[in-house]
């Protein structure tokens, strides 16, 4: 069942909408309250993702207001300078050093209006940075949230457990296995040291997202994960 009251305002572009996902006798999506760690609700919507993004669909679709599609803020008020995922920036290290980092992932901090970036460093270790977040640049967040960082990906939150794990899966499951088992390490290590490199990545993401919401302080996950939380300019290398 859907409606949509923007057919009775043509003329208008920005609308109210809620939705409310239940399947019938459907494991997971049957409306009774389950509680999983972010690693089973990120399998949880896997499994469904169908019919979640088909309802994400409903709730986000917009009248085209240029006739190219390209986004408003960008079609009427120039170029926003943007963090790229793959693109490399110089950025300060937890010395203060100027170093080059390759933006692995981002997530978007809008209440602080900053940006926190997840770089691979030339030796291949991994910082944790922030940099400031412009208004036109939340603009254009906010018009297109999943293509923000360069490529099509689902907007992270970083306060929602499933999509707090995907994040670090993203940024960690091409990790040498012998990195995440020293990341990992703790008195059940040995038990870890038989499991393929794809699960240790899974285990490290599910454990550093439980780590950064009972820290409830999301802006700097990197004090107990083995990346370092900094400030930095990221400019751009050529």
């Amino acid at each position: 069942m859907s409606n949509f009251p923007f057919r009775y305002d043509l003329n208008g572009t920005s609308f109210v909408r809620g939705g409310l996902l239940e399947g019938l006798k459907i494991p997971g999506l049957d409306g009774q309250t389950q509680f999983r760690p972010p690693r089973g609700l990120s399998e949880l919507r896997a499994q469904h993702a169908d019919v979640i993004r088909f309802v994400e669909t409903l709730l986000t679709m917009q009248i085209p207001s240029t006739l190219d599609g390209e986004l408003p803020s960008r079609a009427f008020e120039g170029p926003v300078e943007q963090l790229r995922i793959g693109e490399r920036y110089l950025i300060q290290d937890k010395d203060g050093r100027n170093v080059a980092g390759e933006l692995l992932q981002g997530l978007v901090l809008e209440q602080e209006m900053r940006i926190a970036g997840l770089f691979r460093l030339e030796d291949g270790s991994t910082i944790m940075c922030q940099i400031p977040l412009t208004e036109a640049a939340l603009k254009v967040y906010h018009e297109s949230p999943t293509t923000f960082f360069g490529i099509d990906e689902p907007k992270k939150r970083i306060g929602d457990p499933g999509e707090l794990y995907e994040w670090f899966l993203s940024a960690y499951k091409q990790t040498p296995r012998d990195r995440l088992l020293e990341l990992l390490g703790g008195p059940d290590i040995e038990s870890l040291r038989d499991l393929p490199q794809l699960e240790l990545a899974r285990v490290y993401s599910d454990r550093a997202a439980c780590s950064v919401l009972a820290m409830q302080r999301p802006a700097v996950p990197g004090v107990s994960l083995g990346v370092s939380p900094i400030n930095a300019g990221g400019t751009k290398l050529r």
